[in-house]
């Protein structure tokens, strides 16, 4: 088989050379159509611009410290503004109440929250949730715990004692004052 194998080779190679000699011999002299290369340089244009002076441009205000806020004691209460409705129906002096759950026709808005303060040995985590009643005078006047008793009694006091310091806007309903309930959460370690 390596036999045939080199034949072919010496074969094909003949072959081949042939070829090219016949291609010799049938044009002696073979010359390319050349064209001229032409090569492309960019044009390059200096215009002189004169010095610019920035002297009259104003420089941008500097930017306003930021405010930090800072704990104080005593925190200022905002003023009270009442809304009264042009058309009152019944008696004005009397008060309105909201039952616990009860739809509001109104949104009820914080006016001032304190923050409970937790015990520094304490890593307890949690939720505890208030149901707080506001009086006429937008002040709370009694609390019930809805969630986070299992917090333990010094947590739940402590929201407590934030939930009765806090603020809340005085109500009117066609005219009269309202007593209302929310619901408020406190998060501990969260």
């Amino acid at each position: 088989m390596s036999n045939r194998f080199y034949r072919n080779i010496e074969l094909a190679f003949i072959i081949t050379i042939s070829f090219f000699i016949f291609l010799f011999l049938l044009y002696p002299r073979f010359e390319p159509d050349r064209q001229p290369v032409v090569y492309y340089s960019p044009e390059i244009i200096l215009e002189i611009i004169p010095p610019t002076l920035q002297s009259k441009v104003k420089k941008p205000p500097r930017p306003q410290k930021p405010v930090i806020p800072v704990a104080v004691d005593d925190f200022e209460m905002l003023n009270d503004i009442e809304i009264e409705n042009n058309v009152p129906e019944g008696d004005s002096s009397s008060t309105l109440e909201f039952p616990p759950g009860a739809p509001l026709p109104f949104v009820p808005r914080q006016i001032v929250e304190i923050v409970p303060s937790t015990p520094s040995d304490s890593e307890v985590k949690g939720i505890v949730r208030l149901l707080l009643k506001i009086n006429t005078d937008g002040r709370v006047v009694k609390e019930k715990v809805i969630q986070g008793r299992e917090l333990g009694t010094d947590i739940v006091q402590s929201a407590i004692h934030a939930a009765r310091q806090t603020q809340w806007e005085k109500a009117r309903v066609r005219g009269r004052p309202v007593q209302y309930w929310v619901e408020k959460s406190y998060r501990f370690g969260l």
